[in-house]
C-alpha cells in the first residue's frame, strides 16, 4: 500500500520539472512505464493533460496556486482491482514552480476490472472515464459506475475492452469550479455518487 505522497513539480512554463520515489514506485507498481521521469520530465503538463475540460481546469488550478492560494481537492484513481480515492494539493513555489502533491486517502478491494488493465485489449472505441469520479460515460444512460458501464457494454458489443480516456463529467466539473471560486464551499470527503 501506498504510504508516501506522490509528488511532482511544474516549473514557471508549465513542464514537469521533477518527481519524487513515491510517484516512480506508483508508475512502476500500476505498470505505468510512459509515466516514469525518463518520459514526462521535461514535457509540458499540456501534454499529459490533454482533454480540453481537464486543461482547462488545472490551468486554474495551477494560476490560483501561484497566486499563493492552495487548492484542494480529492479525486478517484482506481487500480484494476481497487478503489482509490487520494487528496491533492497544489502549492505554490518561489519562481512560478508549483507542486502536486497527493495522499491515498483510502481504497477498498474488488474483482479486477478488465478495462482498468493498462495493457488490456482494446477495441477502437474510446469511452470517457471521469478523472474525479471514476464514472464512465455511457449513451443513454449518461454517466455511471464502470462495473455498469462494462455490464452495458458487454450487453451490446460483446466482451471487446474499449480504449479509456480521461475526462470529467458535468458534476465533477461543477463542484471543482465552485471550489476554485470558493474553497470553504466544498466538503473534501465527499465525491459525486
Amino acid at each position: 500500500m501506498l504510504t508516501e505522497p506522490i509528488i511532482y513539480r511544474i516549473d514557471a512554463k508549465d513542464r514537469i520539472c521533477g518527481c519524487n520515489d513515491a510517484w516512480i514506485s506508483f508508475a512502476q507498481d500500476n505498470e505505468g512505464e510512459e509515466s516514469l521521469p525518463e518520459q514526462v520530465v521535461g514535457r509540458l503538463l499540456w501534454e499529459v493533460v490533454t482533454d480540453p475540460t481537464l486543461q482547462e481546469l488545472y490551468q486554474r488550478m495551477v494560476a490560483k496556486a501561484r497566486t499563493g492560494q492552495p487548492v484542494q481537492f480529492r479525486y478517484r484513481c482506481d487500480a484494476p482491482n481497487e478503489r482509490r480515492i487520494f487528496h491533492m494539493t497544489l502549492r505554490g513555489e518561489p519562481g512560478g514552480v508549483v507542486e502536486f502533491r497527493s495522499e491515498l486517502k483510502s481504497y477498498e478491494e474488488r474483482p479486477s476490472v478488465e478495462w482498468l488493465k493498462p495493457h488490456a485489449a482494446t477495441g477502437k472505441e474510446l469511452v470517457r472515464l471521469c478523472s474525479w469520479c471514476a464514472r464512465v460515460f455511457v449513451e443513454g444512460l449518461g454517466w455511471v459506475s464502470i462495473e455498469r458501464a462494462i455490464e452495458r457494454h458487454g450487453s451490446l458489443q460483446g466482451q471487446a475492452s474499449p480504449k479509456l480516456t480521461h475526462g470529467m463529467c458535468e458534476a465533477c466539473r461543477d463542484e471543482m469550479l465552485q471550489l476554485l471560486a470558493n474553497p470553504a464551499a466544498k466538503d473534501l470527503n465527499q465525491l459525486p455518487a
